[in-house]
C-alpha cells in the first residue's frame, strides 16, 4: 500500500458541520471513505494555520487516493491537497536508478555533466530555478532581471 497525507482546509459549510458534529465525526468519516477503498487512515490531527486537517493514509494505489480527495472536494465541504508520501528507503531506491535522459544544460553522454548553473556562469546569464512559493520554472520569470533562462531544477 501506497503512503499519502490528504492536507483538508474547510468551507464555511464544512467548518458548521465540524461544530455541529465535532471532530471525532470527522475523523470517522475520513476512516469510512480510506475503507471504502481498501484503506486505513493511519493519523488524523486538527491544525491551525492554512490547512485545518492533516491525515495521513494508506490506501492501495493513486487511483484510490484520488477517489477520496475528489469525494471530499466535490462534497463542498472542504478541499483537499493530496500528498505522496516516501519513505526514506523509497528515496534510496530512486537515487540509484540509472539516468539516461540529459536535463537542459547538461553535456549529452554524461549523467553528471555540467549544472544549468554552470553552463549559464560561462554564458553569462543567470538562471533562475523553482522558488519558495513558486509554482514551477516559469513563475520565476516574475523575478527575472538582467538576461535569464528559465528551466526546472
Amino acid at each position: 500500500m501506497a503512503k499519502y497525507l490528504f492536507q483538508v482546509s474547510y468551507t464555511a459549510q464544512g467548518a458548521k458541520s465540524l461544530l455541529e458534529g465535532g471532530g471525532s465525526k470527522r475523523r470517522a468519516a475520513a476512516e469510512q471513505a480510506a475503507k471504502s477503498v481498501g484503506g486505513k487512515i493511519e493519523s488524523f490531527h486538527f491544525a491551525f494555520g492554512d490547512a485545518d486537517a492533516f491525515v495521513i493514509a494508506d490506501v492501495p494505489d493513486h487511483a484510490s487516493a484520488s477517489a477520496v480527495s475528489l469525494a471530499v472536494s466535490a462534497s463542498g465541504g472542504a478541499h483537499c491537497k493530496t500528498i505522496v508520501l516516501m519513505t526514506p528507503e523509497e528515496v534510496d531506491q530512486a537515487s540509484k536508478k540509472p539516468l539516461t535522459n540529459t536535463g537542459p544544460g547538461r553535456e549529452a553522454g554524461s549523467a553528471t555533466g555540467a549544472t544549468p548553473a554552470t553552463a549559464d556562469a560561462r554564458a553569462g546569464t543567470t538562471w533562475l530555478g523553482p522558488t519558495r512559493g513558486s509554482r514551477g520554472p516559469l513563475a520565476a520569470r516574475s523575478q527575472a532581471k538582467g538576461s535569464t533562462r528559465l528551466g526546472s531544477a
